[in-house]
């Protein structure tokens, strides 16, 4: 049983805005992550977080999957995912603490599938060029490198390849630029 957060449960139509970021425990947190664990209560996030303990990276990101399933249940068709690829930093927001982002903005991208903007995002930001002075120099990342997996060892690409699996979207997707 998942416990949705009322208002979000209640809602007719949902517009999921998420800001891309690392995240220790899952590699990357963006729409799924958002919804995954703000939008549920806070019992329910640790007994998600109680998962990735317990079975390691692929159960939390499969425990993230069923739930982000329930969120969405009762909102067929009547979904938008947007997606802040600005100020990307290697932590999650709720880090009591500031970063120099990792990367140079990369811009603000919607889909109504949560699996493909999130695997877009995380394109998108490998692909940039790190920013001089972020934790980019700690690691040597480069331009085209798997960076949350270089500084979490957690291989984000896993969130949306379970995602998919379980059927919340596409890891296939055409970015359109304007």
């Amino acid at each position: 049983e998942v416990e949705v957060a009322g208002n979000i449960y209640d809602a007719d139509a949902l517009i999921n805005f998420a800001h891309a970021k690392g995240h220790g425990g899952a590699g990357y947190g963006g729409a799924i992550k958002n919804l995954a664990l703000g939008g549920v209560t806070g019992r329910m996030r640790g007994a998600e977080h109680s998962k990735e303990r317990e079975g390691g990276v692929v159960a939390f990101h499969e425990a993230m999957a069923d739930v982000v399933k329930a969120v969405l249940s009762n909102k067929k068709g009547k979904v938008l995912h947007v997606l802040w690829i600005m100020d990307v930093v290697e932590h999650c927001d709720c880090a009591p603490f500031g970063m120099i982002p990792l990367v140079p903005d990369i811009g603000i991208a919607a889909s109504k599938d949560i699996v493909a903007i999130d695997k877009a995002g995380l394109d998108l930001i490998n692909q940039a060029p790190p920013i001089p002075g972020s934790v980019a120099d700690t690691y040597g990342l480069k331009p085209g490198e798997n960076k949350f997996l270089r500084i979490h060892g957690v291989d984000p690409y896993t969130q949306v390849i379970v995602a998919e699996k379980a059927g919340l979207g596409s890891t296939q997707y055409k970015l359109i630029e304007f």
